[in-house]
């Protein structure tokens, strides 16, 4: 009975990260080929330098996707082995990956910011 609740725990935040890594970055690429150089509505960074230029949209996309899409896989290996562990140890690995996932949503948009500034700047 203890591993089913770690097991639910893992679960759901790796839901949560594949729904993240395959819609929303999905869409996001899609839009972004369909409409080159145009901000995605999938990705929310508004900036002075992201104002500017559309170049610096795809600039902020490309590198903070890539940052936030390593943090969701690294975020999928601790809610994995939470599957498999007691309740106390499961609990703690699942509690991990939801800690690496949302501060992989706050670095990433700083990534993507300052490729933003640094493309903008050019």
């Amino acid at each position: 009975m203890n591993h089913e609740i770690c097991g639910h725990a893992g679960l759901a935040i790796l839901s949560i990260i594949m729904f993240v890594v395959f819609v929303g970055l999905g869409s996001a690429a899609i839009y972004l080929r369909k409409h080159p150089g145009r901000p995605s509505p999938m990705y929310g960074i508004r900036t002075q330098a992201t104002r500017q230029s559309p170049e610096a949209w795809t600039a902020a996309q490309v590198s903070g996707g890539r940052s936030f899409m390593w943090f969701c896989f690294a975020a999928a290996v601790p809610a994995l082995v939470s599957f498999f562990l007691p309740l106390a140890a499961g609990t703690i690995f699942a509690i991990a990956a939801g800690v690496v996932f949302f501060v992989g949503v706050f670095v990433s948009a700083i990534v993507a910011n300052n490729a933003a500034n640094r493309h903008s700047d050019d």
